[in-house]
């Protein structure tokens, strides 16, 4: 999804935190209360949006800013995206106003909404793993603990982070995507080995299906943490819309850092991962 540009304004306070529960294709979901509805929302730190879905835009009573916005999923244009604001998203006890979001179907039943790196990226956000909590911070906060490994970010033009990767060794650019529960490759970051399977999945927004070439027992490297992961190689379009079709990159799930802690801190420009 294309960033909706706009300010948000955040109430006072330091740390809020949330309990994460999994959902039925395991996302991460925490509970949101916009204009006094209490709602859950997925945290996707792969979506430059926030994104409500039409049901929930009728219920809060919302209007249409704008009747069609360009949008783009992992396997290419998203048929049909409007555009509208919440009045007041309250996280905790955070409150964000004016909030722009896309509205748009969603793949997952279970979740209201999607917390995308225009709301997300007001704060310092951690996404606990092992104990399954989402912590926002304003300023400085207790995060910083000695098991965590600093990894220096960049941000592609529509807020995604971006950060660098080993696969089996060999350098590559990824996407930290906290809304996939899988990592994908293109072609140029596949692991050089003769064995691999056909793997039939949906993904995306609109939950398209897709033939991927899964390869197994792939070493993933972060900074001085590492794992173990299947990986799903195609050469999907959102390669190209985010423009890193052209060298190795990986869309990292939360396959890859399952049972740890992720703090994405803005004014250090670092994402910092746990030590198992």
């Amino acid at each position: 999804m294309r960033a909706l540009v706009a300010f948000a304004l955040v109430a006072c306070g330091t740390v809020r935190t949330v309990p994460i529960t999994i959902g039925p294709s395991s996302e991460l979901l925490v509970p949101v209360v916009v204009d006094h509805h209490a709602l859950v929302f997925q945290v996707d730190t792969g979506a430059s949006t926030t994104a409500i879905t039409p049901a929930v835009r009728k219920k809060l009573g919302l209007g249409i800013d704008d009747p069609f916005v360009a949008g783009d999923g992992a396997t290419g244009a998203l048929p049909h995206v409007e555009r509208t604001r919440l009045g007041m998203t309250t996280i905790g006890s955070f409150t964000i106003g004016n909030l722009p979001v896309a509205v748009m179907e969603l793949d997952s039943g279970a979740a209201d909404g999607v917390l995308g790196m225009n709301a997300l990226a007001i704060f310092t956000v951690e996404v606990d793993l092992a104990r399954d909590r989402f912590t926002l911070y304003r300023g400085e906060g207790a995060w910083r603990t000695p098991d965590l490994v600093g990894v220096p970010y960049a941000q592609l033009a529509n807020g995604q982070i971006v950060v660098p990767i080993e696969i089996d060794g060999r350098s590559a650019t990824a996407l930290l995507d906290l809304g996939a529960n899988e990592t994908y490759a293109n072609e140029l970051a596949a692991p050089r080995r003769d064995q691999s399977r056909v793997v039939n999945a949906t993904i995306g927004a609109d939950h398209h299906p897709w033939q991927f070439r899964g390869v197994d027992d792939v070493h993933v490297r972060i900074g001085d943490v590492s794992a173990t992961v299947p990986l799903l190689v195609s050469d999907l379009p959102i390669f190209r819309e985010l423009g890193l079709a052209t060298r190795p990159a990986v869309i990292l799930g939360t396959d890859a850092l399952a049972g740890r802690r992720i703090v994405i801190a803005p004014h250090d420009r670092y994402v910092y991962i746990s030590r198992l």
